[in-house]
């Protein structure tokens, strides 16, 4: 196998023969080269987290903070976390996107804490996916019940 070596654009240039209108265009790309070099290459996105806290069925109160808990993947650069309101359809009050896992992750797990509010109804549903450079993962959905008193 052949090892490749890292060479200057200066020295680029003058092994090309490049004419000084050109030295630009190896600059550029000497710069796109090393970009590509450092950072990481997946050829797949990464696999779905699994979703573990609270589990389908749960009842969500107003009256006290849901940590929401999934698995970490391997892979991942970021997650990607919704709440899905099923009176609305709306998913914005509670999205967050991008998130990172050195702050949201520790070890084999994930976890954001949130104090939801949300119209009574046992169809709400929270969702996570993971991401990196090659793709996104499906998203998980856990269905759970909200109430503002906290009996059903």
């Amino acid at each position: 196998m052949r090892e490749l070596s890292v060479i200057s654009t200066s020295t680029l240039a003058a092994r090309l023969r490049l004419r000084p209108l050109l030295t630009g265009v190896a600059v550029m790309a000497s710069t796109l080269l090393s970009a590509c070099a450092s950072s990481p290459w997946y050829d797949n996105p990464p696999p779905m987290p699994g979703n573990a806290s609270p589990p389908p069925g749960t009842l969500v109160s107003s009256k006290k903070s849901v940590l929401f808990v999934w698995d970490a993947t391997a892979e991942t650069e970021s997650y990607d976390f919704h709440i899905f309101n099923a009176e609305n359809s709306a998913i914005d009050q509670y999205m967050m996107v991008g998130l990172n896992p050195d702050e949201v992750c520790s070890g084999d797990t994930c976890s954001i804490n949130l104090n939801v509010s949300l119209p009574d109804s046992d169809r709400h549903a929270w969702r996570v996916r993971s991401s990196n450079m090659a793709g996104k993962s499906a998203w998980t959905r856990t269905i759970f019940t909200f109430s503002s008193t906290g009996t059903r």
